[in-house]
Order: C-alpha cells, then structure tokens, then sequence
C-alpha cells in the first residue's frame, strides 16, 4: 500500500515548507540527526501530565486530598487468554 503526504510534509516542497514554518516560529533548524540542547527536557510523566491538563495524576481522585503511589507494578499477562469449552 502506497501512503501519500499532502501539505507540508508532500515530497515536493517538503524542505520549504518546514524552512518556513521554522522561520515562522522562530525555531533554527537543527543538524540533521541533532536534537538542539535547549529542547531537550528532562521531565517524568506526571509532571508533563499536570502541565499539559492542569491535573495531578497522583492526587486521589475519590477524597481530593490524598496523593496515590505505587504500591506494586503488575507483569503483562504471557499468551493467548483461556477459551471456555465449546
């Protein structure tokens, strides 16, 4: 199956494009390959969760007050789930 980009990423134009959104958002391009160290930020899930929708994931959510930890991390099941006879 062939997949098709259309608009900023089409073959086409797809260096002018990003050229100019970059120049848009006042961006500079990066080597390729090269994350620019600015843009790089260390930060767990529950901090960018609570950033990104202003709730804390780590607040009950029944009393409003506690704060939920991690008691025990469960391991995926392994195999197919058990059929029930015919």
């Amino acid at each position: 199956m062939r997949i098709r980009y259309y608009g900023l990423l089409a073959n086409r134009n797809r260096e002018t494009s990003l050229a100019r959104c970059r120049e848009l958002l006042g961006v500079e391009s990066a080597a390729e390959g090269e994350v620019a160290p600015d843009l790089v930020v260390e930060e767990d899930w529950q901090s960018r969760l609570t950033r990104l929708t202003g709730c804390d994931p780590t607040v009950c959510p029944v009393c409003g007050k506690g704060h939920l930890r991690l008691v025990e991390e469960l391991a995926p099941s392994v195999g197919p789930p058990e059929r029930s006879p015919p």
